[in-house]
């Protein structure tokens, strides 16, 4: 069997194949004309291109898997930063000078000295998802400047039997504290806070030693 190409003319005014777009083959190695109108206005009929079509195919569907890749990735939520239990907002504050005995804070203005060497009560939000809290004295995470306390408050101050604060600098634990004893950045200090003091805890230092803290004598 001789092989063969197809063929189309394109005598539009004056072939029947042209104005009915056939589609005729001529054998390899016979004169290209038309069999109609006899005339060599003819163009190849080339077959579709599998292959780029495939690949064509192909990199829609590399493009479309990234595409859903990376959103789904956005999709995840980020892991709070810094320390804490709970994934309440953080309460940025003013820094504050080593010594002064405050552990509450004063959303969006500098911390000032109360009576007793105390802040005032702070505004903070719950550490749990949403505005709606069972508990009616919900755990907080509050940045102290100095260091992040995790626990409940009473009046804006720590309080709470259990609160945590990792500190990020070095500061006095507890003015109150007849040793003077400061933390180091890297330090966690757990323990019984009663407004905005601590009684007694943990001091748990960086380099792995532990120390029992009672404020007011003893250890």
């Amino acid at each position: 069997m001789a092989l063969t190409k197809k063929y189309k003319c394109v005598n539009f005014g004056g072939c029947e194949n042209a104005k009915k777009k056939t589609v005729f083959e001529i054998p390899l190695g016979e004169k290209l004309i038309c069999p109609v109108c006899k005339k060599d206005m003819i163009v190849e009929v080339k077959g579709i291109d599998w292959k780029k079509i495939a690949i064509i195919a192909g990199t829609v569907i590399v493009v479309v898997g990234l595409v859903l890749f990376f959103l789904r990735g956005r999709g995840n939520a980020p892991v709070p930063p810094g320390g804490g239990t709970g994934g309440g907002d953080t309460i940025q504050v003013a820094p504050q000078k080593p010594g002064i005995d405050s552990l509450a804070v004063d959303s969006g203005q500098q911390a000032r000295q109360e009576p007793e060497d105390t802040l005032t009560p702070a505004e903070a939000r719950p550490a749990g998802d949403g505005d709606v809290q069972e508990d009616p004295n919900p755990r907080m995470v509050v940045d102290l400047g100095y260091g992040t306390y995790t626990g409940r408050l009473k009046d804006g101050k720590p309080h709470d039997p259990n609160g945590t604060i990792v500190y990020k600098q070095a500061h006095q634990i507890e003015a109150r504290d007849v040793h003077g004893r400061v933390a180091q950045p890297g330090d966690r200090v757990s323990g019984n806070f009663e407004d905005g003091h601590l009684i007694n805890g943990t001091w748990f230092k960086k380099d792995g030693n532990r120390e029992p803290l009672t404020i007011g004598g003893g250890e």
